[in-house]
Formats: structure tokens, sequence, C-alpha cells
């Protein structure tokens, strides 16, 4: 269900796109965020207290991630001499998890081991330019996420936002900085092929949700 749904997202966000204005605007940008830390609360289910009963019922999570550069795409379009909207997606191809702190205990990875988190992020903003040069921006994101070497981690999307400033130098380039919360979810869910534990296969050990949270900056080429 949440495969097929991502895929609906992505289909209306392609059809937005074909459909829009003569005179909206093609962008291409180049990212790089400085969020490098996910925080995370985690919920045993009962499953979870049950293979593992002396573990706590919650306890928070904080992973160290590399920062990470990405590419953009998107469409805006003028409502009138000050408004305008932006429907887009960055795609940021790997995050890793190098270290963190679960339940007050560090952990950390070694270069074979360190889990990775690909990400394409879907954002719509509106911009507010008082002038021809600087402009204000705002707005809800949407994330895909694809999970390895997590485990039995599962990550969901969900609706975070972003907001920022960015200046026009000219007709074509374009620079952002800006704020942005990815929000986070997901589930530890059980599984093992043999035989003994096959009936639990697909049981939910725990929940877990948080964000990541942190700066961000995109240089942006607009045809």
């Amino acid at each position: 269900m949440r495969v097929a749904f991502q895929y609906l997202l992505t289909g209306v966000f392609l059809f937005f796109c074909l459909v829009f204005p003569a005179q909206a605007k093609l962008v291409i940008s180049g990212a790089y965020s400085f969020g490098d830390r996910m925080n995370l609360r985690e919920t045993l289910e009962p499953f979870g207290k049950e293979l593992f009963p002396s573990a706590r019922a919650s306890y928070d999570i904080s992973l160290h991630t590399n920062r990470s550069p990405g590419v953009g795409l998107e469409w805006r379009d003028m409502i009138s001499s000050e408004w305008a909207y932006a429907i887009g997606g960055t795609y940021f191809p790997l995050s890793w998890i190098d270290s963190g702190v679960v339940n007050g205990e560090s952990i950390s990875y070694a270069d074979y081991q360190k889990p990775k988190l690909e990400m394409t992020l879907l954002h719509l903003n509106a911009i507010f330019s008082p002038n021809q040069t600087w402009y204000l921006f705002a707005g809800p994101n949407y994330a895909l996420f694809t999970a390895k070497d997590f485990g039995w981690a599962k990550f969901n999307s969900t609706i975070g936002y972003q907001y920022g400033i960015g200046y026009q130098f000219n007709e074509h380039f374009l620079f952002e900085a800006m704020y942005r919360s990815i929000a986070i979810n997901g589930s530890f869910v059980f599984s093992d092929s043999s035989e003994y534990y096959q009936k639990y296969n697909g049981s939910v050990i725990s929940n877990f949700s948080g964000d990541l949270n942190g700066f961000e900056v995109q240089t942006k080429w607009m045809f």
C-alpha cells in the first residue's frame, strides 16, 4: 500500500509538471544539506515486549549522519508580480549513519556496516518576492525513503516543512538558503524464515518517529 501511494504521489507530481501553463519555468538545482542528526523516539509494541522482556517500553535514539549533496528539479510559476509557487523534488542519493546514542549508550559502525538512507524529497512552496532580487518561501515537503542495511527497519513517508530566503542574481541564476525539517516514522518488523520463528514474520517489534532537521543551501538555474 505504501509503495502504491508513493507511485501515485509521484504520478500526480509529474502530471502537474506537464499541465503547468506555458509561463512556468523549469529549474534545475544542486543542493547540499547540513542536517546531520536524526532524532527518533522508539516505542515497543506488545510483540517487542515479549521478544525483549528486559527492554524499556520506549527510549530515545540520536543518529549522526553524513552531510549530503543532492540534485533537484522544479517548476515555478508567477501568480502575480509578487507571488509565485513552486513544485519540485530533490534527490539525495546516499546518506549513511556512522554513530549515535541509543538509550544513553553510544554506538558506532564500521565502514562496511553503516546503514544507508536514500531519499527523494518532494516539495511545494509559496514564494513571496517584494522586489526583483530577494524572495521568501515556505511550504510542506514529503519524503520518500529507501533504506539499505538498516536491518528490520521499515521507513514510512510523511510530511515535513521548509522555509527560507532566496536571491536571484539574474534571469537564470538563483541561490537559496533554508531550514528544512524532514519528518520520519516507521517500524521495526520481525523477519526470520526459520521454521520456529516463521509464524512471527511480519510482526511489529516497535514503532519510531522523529525528524532530520538542518540547514540546506541550493544553487539553481532557471530556464
